[in-house]
């Protein structure tokens, strides 16, 4: 029987996490344009929103890389991810746009990428903002911020304002190396 035997490659372990933003309101319309940028490789999957509304809504949920600058009117630049209707939860709470019904978004590393968040109804809540393009948030693995408000689906923009909701997102710890275990 050898004493050394080669390692198997190490498993990759997914933690999922979130980042709220806030859900203070204040304002609100048809949608809301926001940039994230990411530090660590991640795959965003659910977005949960904050709406006025109590009654079914219906959702879409765009995404492109790099800032959403520019592009507000610009439709083709944008990739749908989600596009559904849920139950409103009104005001200062939570409405879940389940990630069965979104199209994961995976973002490496050191890099910036837009979302979108629309409904076909001014009933989309978000925060006035201090300063268009300042961070609003951010935590070890993501900062989110401060964007524009819009008036219908790629409308009227409004700046600066604060998307209220939160994003689920992954991580993988420990990547395969694919060889041998080195030691440390």
């Amino acid at each position: 029987r050898p004493s050394w035997e080669p390692s198997k490659p190490k498993q990759s372990t997914t933690f999922g996490r979130s980042l709220e933003t806030t859900f203070d309101g204040g304002s609100g319309q048809a949608g809301n344009f926001f940039d994230v940028y990411v530090m660590n490789d991640i795959t965003i999957f659910q977005f949960d929103i904050h709406t006025r509304s109590k009654t079914t809504v219906n959702v879409e949920i765009y995404t492109k890389e790099g800032s959403h600058k520019g592009f507000e009117t610009n439709k083709m630049a944008w990739t749908q991810i989600c596009k559904t209707s849920v139950m409103g939860q009104g005001l200062n709470n939570v409405t879940i746009v389940p990630s069965k019904v979104t199209s994961p978004v995976v973002i490496p590393r050191n890099s910036l990428h837009s979302f979108y968040i629309t409904l076909d109804t001014p009933d989309l809540r978000y925060t006035f903002g201090v300063k268009y393009g300042s961070v609003f948030l951010e935590n070890d693995d993501l900062i989110v911020y401060e964007g524009k408000g819009s008036a219908g689906k790629f409308g009227t923009t409004f700046k600066p304002r604060v998307w209220n909701g939160i994003i689920h997102y992954s991580i993988e710890v420990g990547a395969s190396n694919g060889g041998a275990d080195m030691g440390s």
